[in-house]
């Protein structure tokens, strides 16, 4: 997992060959002007999610992970707090091909990390995360999710 404000990811370009298309992506556009929804940056190798909704209880969601994407979590308005644990450490539930999304039991003691805007947050696939739950009290929050290919 990488925790970084969207100045400086560029910096980590060289660790994944579809990073500079969705971190130039993240940096240039006016992410305010686009609706919510799926936004293409290059293909099947990056895209951009839009999304708007009410943080979640913790008890709510489900830890995921993906084999075949890294995520990037950015909030545009808004904060949630981001649980994090190392999934080897985790029981799977299952894995979808369809989705490249696997379940995780809850772990005994997850990192949770207070998201708001200027800071993005990208989890590898042996990162296990639980999104879009709540600080305290319930918030309307704003998003991009970019999926970036693993090659």
């Amino acid at each position: 997992m990488i925790l970084a404000k969207t100045d400086d990811l560029a910096r980590y370009d060289s660790l994944c060959p579809n990073f500079a298309a969705a971190f130039a992506f993240l940096a240039r556009t006016d992410l305010a002007t686009l609706p919510d929804g799926k936004h293409e940056i290059d293909g099947k190798n990056a895209w951009a999610v839009l999304s708007s909704y009410d943080t979640r209880d913790y008890g709510e969601g489900k830890f995921e992970t993906h084999r075949d994407y890294i995520d990037v979590q950015y909030l545009l308005s808004g904060e949630e707090i981001i649980y994090w644990s190392d999934s080897a450490t985790m029981s799977s539930t299952g894995y979808n091909d369809d989705t490249d999304k696997e379940n995780y039991t809850d772990p005994e003691s997850p990192i949770g990390i207070c998201m708001s805007p200027g800071v993005a947050m990208v989890l590898f696939p042996r990162d296990a995360h639980k999104a879009n739950c709540r600080v305290s009290d319930m918030r309307r929050v704003r998003k991009v999710l970019l999926k970036i290919r693993i090659d």
